[in-house]
């Protein structure tokens, strides 16, 4: 057969003779199995950072086997840190006849950050009884913040004093952050006041918030 299982015996029994005895009655036969071991992949995988949730990464047998196996396995940081998900280890056992194990996975809930997708790993090792063709399983941790809103401090009418030397609109981000920097345009309509007489200002621009 070609199933990975362990040395096998039987006996041989001597037994009736005639016109002789017998010196030794029992034989024992050793069957050496020359199978091949399964060998051991796991999967990438994909989670959403929803708050709560979770995920699986699926390890997998090429073949079944008759023999127990057990394989440990290992989460590691990757652009996704211990702020981003629960480290776990410890380790698989596939029963004989078994080819498919799976090992969940936990996101900690959003973090109002809008920011790429980040990675963190499931690393294999210490396999028994079989060997190891693919140890690491990449595992994508999928952004759900959503993008951050524009606000500004007065929606309507703001008065200043013509001796006044400046005045200042407030533009900020509603509760979300970004990893990124982010831009907004502005434009300048004059009404009433003339750009040049009543104010001195650039007609259009661009407002940048950093990073946070």
């Amino acid at each position: 057969d070609s199933l990975d299982e362990f040395d096998e015996t039987l006996q041989i029994l001597l037994a009736s003779p005639v016109n002789a005895e017998i010196d030794s009655s029992v034989s024992l036969v050793t069957i050496k199995d020359d199978d091949e071991s399964p060998s051991i992949s796991i999967n990438d995988a994909s989670i959403l950072e929803s708050a709560g949730d979770s995920g699986q990464a699926t390890i997998a047998l090429s073949a079944q086997s008759a023999k127990p196996i057990r394989v440990s396995y290992s989460t590691q940081i990757g652009s996704a840190t211990e702020e981003d998900f629960y480290q776990d280890s410890g380790s698989i056992l596939f029963a004989p006849g078994e080819v498919s194990k799976s090992i969940a996975l936990y996101i900690r809930e959003n973090d109002y950050l809008y920011e790429s997708d980040e990675t963190f790993s499931v690393v294999l090792s210490n396999a028994e009884n079989a060997s190891i063709d693919d140890n690491t399983a990449t595992i994508t941790i999928i952004n759900t913040d959503p993008l951050p809103g524009f606000e500004i401090d007065i929606l309507d009418e703001k008065y200043v004093n013509e001796n006044d030397e400046a005045f200042n609109y407030r533009v900020y981000l509603d509760y979300v952050r970004s990893e990124n920097p982010i831009e907004i345009d502005y434009r300048i309509t004059p009404s009433t006041a003339e750009n040049g007489t009543d104010y001195n200002a650039a007609s259009s621009g661009t407002i940048t918030i950093p990073a946070r």
